[in-house]
């Protein structure tokens, strides 16, 4: 398994791969107390939580895949306050849909499965 991303410029790259139902299932992981549990324990402050949230809140706003309804945190407020989310899907359906096919062929930036596990992600988000 792969190690999770650290930085913020790993999960900026991370994401940037990240489309359609695994953006927001990863999103809806992210946005729970499970993982900023987890970050805490690693010595990651509120601020560096927050931070990761809204790079999975800006790449859900700009691949037009929708923010999930539920969590910790209601992340259509936080969209609306944040300059880059405001903006809207910045690329093309079929440009998304590229995107969540490259990743689903590789999963070496992350595994996903114990992403959910650990996580316990509502598929229905």
């Amino acid at each position: 398994m792969s190690e999770r991303p650290e930085t913020i410029q790993e999960w900026e790259a991370y994401v940037d791969g990240l489309a359609g139902d695994t953006l927001r299932s990863q999103t809806a992981a992210v946005n729970s107390m499970a993982f900023m549990r987890t970050m805490k324990d690693e010595g990651h402050d509120a601020a560096h939580c927050q931070e990761i949230l809204m790079v999975f809140i800006r790449q859900c706003r700009a691949t037009g895949a929708g923010l999930p309804s539920k969590g910790m945190w209601d992340l259509g407020r936080l969209a609306a306050g944040d300059e880059l989310s405001s903006l809207g899907a910045q690329m093309s359906e079929d440009e998304a849909l590229e995107i969540e096919r490259a990743w689903s062929k590789s999963t070496d930036d992350i595994d996903q499965f114990c992403l959910e596990a650990d996580y316990e992600i509502d598929e229905s988000v």
